[in-house]
């Protein structure tokens, strides 16, 4: 069976997200659009997933608990655990990687909601940016956990990780609609699976369905995805 998803999405615990990207708003455009696998992957933080995961709950949606980390040389990587119990284990420790004397500007907001999408608390010390964790660093972390690891945008000339390209094994590599054809054929070449995410800091560019995010399932759940993702 071919399910959709879109393994890239901010909320507004991401200070660069817009206001309206709020757990239920999330859910529901998602939901509008078709999505049957989605991920919330703020910026070095967890800490949105327990309200994320209460309210999907009410959706035939599979969410898949992971993260945007941000390694010291600045290259993004997507994370994402199997149980909500690993992910949240994971921030813990993500946790003490991160600057938290860097506050955030007046204009900035990172938001935990409640179950309403309500404020519940403000972080003030900034999570986005470059934490303490070296490629090695993150890969030690994440050898405790089920977890998958991901390149995001890789083709992006920010941010890629791309330095680490046949170097770390990964589970797969996010191009954004821009990547050339040459990059792609490298990713062929290595068999490495290619993803196409929205990276959605805006309600409305949460990913449309398209035969370019799709993945071949037998079933809509976390075990299946984690074997097809791993092994597709």
């Amino acid at each position: 069976m071919k399910f959709h998803y879109d393994l890239h999405v901010h909320s507004v615990l991401s200070a660069c997200a817009d206001v309206l990207m709020t757990p239920n708003n999330i859910l529901n455009m998602a939901s509008l659009k078709n999505i049957d696998i989605l991920a919330v992957t703020d910026h070095n933080s967890l800490k949105q997933l327990p309200i994320l995961d209460e309210i999907s709950a009410s959706y035939n949606i599979l969410l898949v608990y992971g993260a945007e980390v941000e390694l010291h040389d600045g290259s993004h990587i997507l994370c994402y655990f199997k149980s909500l119990q690993d992910a949240m284990q994971f921030d813990a420790l993500l946790e003490s990687h991160l600057s938290v004397s860097s506050e955030i500007s007046n204009v900035e907001r990172q938001v935990l909601t409640d179950l309403y999408d309500e404020p519940q608390e403000l972080i003030h010390y900034r999570l986005g940016g470059p934490t303490t964790l070296t490629m090695d660093d993150l890969l030690e972390i994440l050898e405790n956990f089920d977890h998958l690891r991901v390149f995001a945008h890789l083709d992006r000339s920010k941010n890629s990780g791309i330095r680490y390209l046949g170097s770390v094994k990964m589970d797969g590599a996010e191009l954004t609609k821009y990547a050339k054809e040459e990059l792609q054929g490298r990713l062929n070449a290595i068999g490495l699976r290619i993803l196409h995410n929205s990276d959605a800091h805006q309600i409305v560019d949460i990913a449309e369905c398209s035969e370019d995010n799709v993945l071949e399932m037998e079933s809509l759940s976390m075990e299946e995805f984690f074997r097809v993702m791993r092994h597709g």
